[in-house]
């Protein structure tokens, strides 16, 4: 009886001793590890980012944004606005706090869902990019009439310097905008975007006022 008790003793220990040894391998080292830290992404980074998929910070942008862009018939020429900060557009604390989402179709719009639409809403979306860099967007503004006026723009991504009080700069991911060409109201044509071209098609939509047409690019 000693001998068996004895064995049980032995064996128990070296039981014990493979689970302390498990313990300290595999368990132990997880207690002396930080936490890991989130680095935030350049704005190198961000630029590539927004350069491959047409987002800032992970998200989509601002249509009240991209609006701005938007030349008025008033302005009979190009518009006023040719650059935002995409990380003021982003904020939900000024001007451009708003509401907006993207449909299955992948325009992003602005005010269409809310209960005072009458008042007119935005939408764009994203074709493509041609070789030079230039994002090509499909746009459609309504202000409340049964008119649905849209147009293409052309924008870029950049980094933008900009002085702080101490005399330093900082640098921000902005866009710029370096086109933009009327379709129509309710233009309901096709449009593809080749490397170094846009091609506009015949306007099926309400009014077929608008030809088919090419823009080449260099």
């Amino acid at each position: 009886m000693a001998r068996k008790s004895f064995s049980k003793t032995v064996n128990f220990a070296r039981l014990s001793f493979g689970a302390f040894w498990l313990l300290l391998v595999f368990v132990m080292p997880c207690f002396g590890q930080d936490e890991e830290t989130y680095d935030e992404p350049t704005v190198e980074e961000q630029l590539a980012i927004a350069d491959k998929d047409f987002l800032y910070d992970d998200a989509l942008i601002n249509p009240l944004g991209i609006k701005l862009f938007l030349s008025w018939m008033s302005d009979n020429g190009p518009s006023g606005t040719t650059t935002i900060n995409l990380e003021g557009v982003g904020r939900h604390t000024n001007q451009f706090s708003a509401k907006y989402a993207k449909d299955k179709n992948g325009w992003v719009s602005v005010g269409k869902q809310d209960e005072d639409a009458a008042k007119g809403w935005f939408s764009y979306r994203h074709l493509g990019r041609l070789a030079n860099g230039c994002h090509v967007l499909e746009t459609q503004l309504n202000e409340g009439g049964s008119g649905i006026f849209k147009n293409l723009l052309l924008v870029r991504f950049s980094i933008h310097k900009e002085y702080k009080k101490d005399g330093e700069f900082s640098k921000y991911l902005v866009l710029t905008r370096v086109g933009e060409f009327a379709l129509g109201d309710r233009y309901n044509g096709k449009i593809t975007v080749k490397p170094s071209e846009i091609v506009i098609g015949d306007d099926k939509g309400f009014h077929h006022d608008q030809a088919g047409r090419t823009i080449s690019f260099k």
